[in-house]
């Protein structure tokens, strides 16, 4: 984490910075978390984590999980993404987009309904493929 310029401090100086606190062990930002994401998926680990986090349904000791959001699979560009809930971050959904070849994260937080998460993404996916140039590898 070190390595990634993570903060895990819960005092930011970014004004409205929401994090995630993780039962007093340490907290981290919308920042981070689409940091680290992107290194994983960018690691010689992604192609097994976007098999896990692209994945409709899986088994696990026999039990067949599926999951919730299974439709979002069917918006322009996803490619894996994984939601979760804290009492300090609300409903949060961490999503990986690929589009012409170029990937993006995208981390939301703050949901009251579990059912804001999706459009919420993929607006911000939408602002960034038309407004930020990408880095050519």
């Amino acid at each position: 984490i070190k390595s990634l310029a993570i903060r895990n401090n819960s005092s930011s100086n970014e004004p409205k910075t929401v994090v995630l606190d993780f039962e007093g062990e340490g907290v981290v930002t919308a920042a981070d978390m689409a940091l680290i994401t992107s290194n994983l998926v960018n690691s010689e680990h992604g192609d097994e984590l976007l098999s896990i986090l692209g994945t409709y349904s899986y088994k696990i000791n026999g039990i067949e999980l599926v999951h919730d959001y299974s439709n979002f699979f069917d918006s322009d560009g996803v490619i894996g993404f994984k939601t979760g809930w804290t009492d300090r971050a609300g409903q949060t959904m961490i999503t990986i987009f690929e589009r012409e070849g170029k990937k993006i994260v995208t981390v939301t937080l703050k949901g009251n309904y579990r059912d804001e998460k999706g459009p919420d993404a993929l607006m911000l996916a939408d602002y960034a493929y038309e407004n930020i140039k990408h880095k050519s590898k």
